[in-house]
């Protein structure tokens, strides 16, 4: 037993050797790629199972699509922001590799703050237990006066609770359709084949991810490797400065979130943006 233990952890000592993070790191990380698939808004992200005849589990990235919905769009070229190797999986964080991770915000209800009853309005409750006549009438009026006072005041208070909940409703949606999302490729870690190369990793994720930018664009334009830098989350004012004055601009609502699309004419390529509350979402670059 003792030397099935060396023999393993001899075995695992190869493995780990053999990988090399900081090569994959350098091959990817900085990189624009394109994906060939919808991406969920999440960081659990798209799990692929190496070793299984069917890598990709649909039920499962359907379910995080529903969800959580798109985070990466198909035909999107996207920021290679992180790669992360660890015992059993490596993680290829697209965009910022999707919301849920340490930072970023979630929702808690707002509770509203009520209003109680004042000790005026409790003192007249005692004193109308013994009050008659005209006296009980009077006492009445005045209680029905606080209570609806108070009643008003905490329907604006609700409202307003209400209303900031929304608010971050929101926020929180726009920043996560903002956040990327990433792939877990998940392999044996007895047997992971050439995965921690460069060309393993590419080849692993060539079904879902474009590597070669795409077509090459006509001789007269502009590489799109030497194009302006995009990144999810840029600012209007920063993609401006980047690309210059939009040719086009439209608007539009994506349920609650108000988008913009501007266009950008950069040197024989076109570039059309998807702005949300005034930050990059979405972008493309196609050739002419």
């Amino acid at each position: 037993m003792e030397m099935r233990r060396l023999i393993l952890a001899a075995g695992m000592a190869v493995v780990l050797k053999a990988q090399n993070p900081g090569a994959l790191r350098e091959s990817f990380e900085g990189r624009q790629v394109m994906v060939k698939m919808d991406m969920p808004a999440t960081k659990d992200g798209v799990d692929l199972y190496l070793q299984r005849p069917n890598p990709l589990d649909l039920g499962t990235y359907q379910d995080r699509l529903k969800r959580n919905g798109i985070g990466v769009n198909q035909g999107d070229r996207i920021l290679v922001t992180k790669l992360v190797v660890k015992e059993s999986i490596i993680e290829f964080h697209l965009g910022g590799g999707g919301y849920g991770t340490f930072g970023d915000e979630g929702f808690t209800r707002t509770t509203p703050l009520l209003v109680s009853k004042s000790r005026r309005e409790e003192e007249l409750e005692k004193d109308l237990r013994d009050a008659s006549g005209s006296r009980r009438r009077d006492i009445e009026r005045q209680l029905d006066s606080m209570r609806r006072d108070r009643e008003r005041a905490n329907a604006r208070n609700r409202a307003t609770a209400e209303q900031t909940d929304q608010i971050a409703k929101a926020r929180i949606e726009q920043k996560r359709l903002s956040g990327g999302s990433r792939f877990n490729i998940r392999f044996d870690p007895k047997n992971p084949g050439n995965i921690f190369t460069p060309e393993g990793l590419t080849d692993a994720l060539s079904r879902w991810v474009d590597f070669s930018q795409g077509q090459a664009p006509a001789a007269a334009a502009t590489p799109l490797r030497t194009l302006p830098l995009l990144v999810k989350g840029m600012t209007r004012a920063a993609v401006d400065a980047a690309l210059g004055t939009p040719i086009d601009i439209t608007d539009r609502m994506e349920g609650t979130i108000a988008v913009t699309t501007a266009v950008y004419d950069v040197a024989g390529v076109t570039a059309k943006i998807d702005f949300a509350g005034g930050v990059l979402i979405k972008f493309i670059y196609q050739s002419r």
